[in-house]
C-alpha cells in the first residue's frame, strides 16, 4: 500500500467515525425531544463541538493529501 492510499483510508476511517457521531447525535437528539430529557439534550449540544472539531480535521487530512500528492481522479475512487 502507497502512503497516499494510506492517507486515503485513515481519511476514508475518520469521516466514517464521524458519521457515525453525527447518527449517534440525530438518535440521542429525536429521543432527548419526545422524552424531554434535558440531560440528554445538554449533552448532544455539548457534543456538537466535537464533531465540528472531527469534520475540521477530516478537512486538514483532505488539504494535506492534495498538497503533498497531487492525487488524480482514479486514486480518490473509494
Amino acid at each position: 500500500m502507497t502512503h497516499l492510499e494510506e492517507e486515503i483510508l485513515k481519511t476514508k476511517k475518520e469521516t466514517l467515525k464521524m458519521f457515525q457521531s453525527v447518527i449517534d447525535q440525530v438518535e440521542n437528539s429525536y429521543k432527548a425531544l419526545f422524552t424531554k430529557d434535558v440531560a440528554l439534550a445538554m449533552n448532544v449540544r455539548d457534543k456538537e463541538e466535537q464533531i465540528n472539531r472531527m469534520e475540521l480535521e477530516i478537512e486538514k487530512q483532505v488539504e494535506n493529501v492534495f498538497a503533498l500528492f497531487n492525487p488524480v481522479a482514479i486514486d480518490l475512487r473509494f
